[in-house]
């Protein structure tokens, strides 16, 4: 069926938070719209959880700190604006030289048990088996979507 057309009812109350005027304008990026108060469902408005991973990445640039699933348990920016943290600072520091013995992975040693004759060009294949009415077409196209 065709989707249904994105809308909702559209609240007048603006923000009034340093928070909500932030969020309101990630909206407003996110969703490509103006027209959108703090009491606005983001779903009703032509929100999807992929947006709302977008919605969520820009908080962090802006220095707010939400999760995708507060974006779902808060579906208004007035509900939002109340659980969104300040983003802590990445530290950007040097860790210089790292000294000392540490432990092989499972893969490591496994890789170094094979007494490889050339390590350096080993690579790992798979063969797959198709069964019978496997339509050729759609595979080719779904095997081009994955590389």
């Amino acid at each position: 069926p065709e989707p249904e057309a994105a809308g909702g009812e559209v609240s007048s109350r603006a923000a009034d938070t340093a928070v909500q005027r932030t969020l309101v304008d990630i909206w407003r990026r996110t969703l490509g719209r103006f027209d959108i108060g703090i009491d606005d469902n983001f779903f009703q408005l032509g929100g999807d959880s992929i947006l709302s991973i977008q919605v969520v990445s820009r908080a962090r640039q802006a220095g707010l700190r939400l999760t995708v699933r507060e974006m779902f348990q808060h579906q208004t920016i007035a509900e939002l604006a109340v659980v969104a943290k300040p983003a802590v600072a990445a530290v950007d520091g040097e860790q210089g030289e790292v000294r000392g013995a540490f432990e092989p992975t499972t893969i490591q040693r496994w890789f170094f048990a094979q007494d490889f004759a050339q390590a350096q060009h080993w690579n790992q294949a798979i063969l797959l088996a198709v069964r019978e009415g496997c339509d050729r077409s759609m595979l080719e196209r779904a095997w081009r979507g994955v590389v």
